[in-house]
């Protein structure tokens, strides 16, 4: 399933245990010895309305190219997400498969022309502290936020604010979970 509206289960329970915990002094909300983090722990993050881009003006979205494994293998996916149209960055589709309980893989697919970027480094999103969606963005921003940990790996956990160039992830900043979560 794609898009923001579709959350897993368990994202959803531990939010609502969140919402029942104490908040710290610093804002963050502890659950059985774990932080929880969101965006607005961020101080002078990297605003959507600060990275615009213009209004989507793909009527038709342009079938994918499945032209790697991974394309292919995630076809049905994808063609349904294409389906849907732009979602982000004006002519550009954030397509999402669930890949386990608190794990989300995703590609981006230009509406126009069915091209497809896969952030290999970035893929694989499994976010199990953080309170905010694994991928948040904006149709009218070049915008992205990630949040979690990249290819399931522990050690780089946190919040990465990216900008989609049109043919690429340009790196803006990135928090860890160690200053989100100071001991």
């Amino acid at each position: 399933m794609n898009g923001r509206r579709h959350q897993s289960i368990s994202s959803l329970a531990a939010a609502t245990l969140l919402l029942l915990a104490p908040a710290s002094a610093t804002g963050r909300r502890w659950y059985q010895g774990h932080c929880y983090y969101e965006l607005q722990d961020v101080a002078n993050a990297p605003r959507f309305e600060d990275f615009p881009a213009h209004r989507p003006t793909v009527t038709h979205p342009a079938r994918p190219i499945l032209a790697t494994a991974d394309a292919r293998l995630y076809r049905t996916v994808i063609r349904e997400g294409a389906a849907e149209g732009p979602n982000f960055a004006g002519d550009f589709t954030i397509v999402r498969w669930g890949c386990g309980s608190a794990c989300v893989d995703w590609a981006i697919l230009n509406a126009r022309t069915g091209r497809m970027f896969f952030a290999e480094d970035l893929r694989i999103l499994v976010n199990i502290r953080g309170l905010d969606d694994r991928l948040t963005y904006q149709p009218d921003s070049r915008l992205l936020v990630l949040v979690g940990m990249p290819r399931e790996d522990a050690a780089r956990e946190g919040i990465l604010f990216l900008e989609w160039t049109g043919r690429a992830l340009r790196r803006l900043r990135y928090v860890p979970v160690r200053e989100l979560c100071p001991s």
